[in-house]
């Protein structure tokens, strides 16, 4: 037997090193990209008309409350002419009265007349204030001084 020696006696190392990198891309993903921005463009639209709506409803209320407060200041001065014309009457009918040419009912019913144009004065002081707050409110004014 005869034993060979070879002559290239050199080994190799041979290693294999692997570097990866893994990347997943999905071809298609169901459209979720489209729909959410859809989605954002829909909410911004309701937003938007949202505040448009509550623009116009404290536009409205303005205006309804500022027509209120007009009509409640002509109200006001107008009671007020008409109970000191209910009081001279009163007192017309209490003359009356005293000489006996009146009855105690015409007495009671020019009383009770001076009474409610009083009580329609102070709900009508009342209506108007509330109307001035109102407007305040709905401009966010939150002082009080009302004139």
């Amino acid at each position: 037997m005869q034993h060979l020696i070879s002559a290239n006696a050199s080994q190799t190392d041979s290693r294999n090193n692997q570097v990866g990198v893994y990347l997943t891309i999905p071809l298609y993903s169901g459209g979720i990209i489209s729909s959410k921005v859809r989605e954002a463009i829909y909410n911004f639209d309701k937003v938007s008309n949202d505040l448009e709506n509550a623009k116009l409803s404290i536009q409205e209320d303005i205006e309804g409350n500022h027509t209120r407060w007009k009509l409640g200041i002509a109200q006001i001065e107008a009671l007020e002419k008409a109970i000191v014309s209910s009081e001279a009457a009163l007192k017309s009918v209490n003359t009356g009265y005293a000489l006996g040419v009146r009855i105690g009912l015409d007495v009671f019913t020019a009383q009770q007349q001076v009474i409610q144009l009083k009580k329609d004065l102070l709900k009508a002081k009342y209506d108007t204030l509330m109307s001035i707050l109102k407007i305040k409110t709905a401009l966010g004014q939150n002082n009080i001084d009302l004139f």
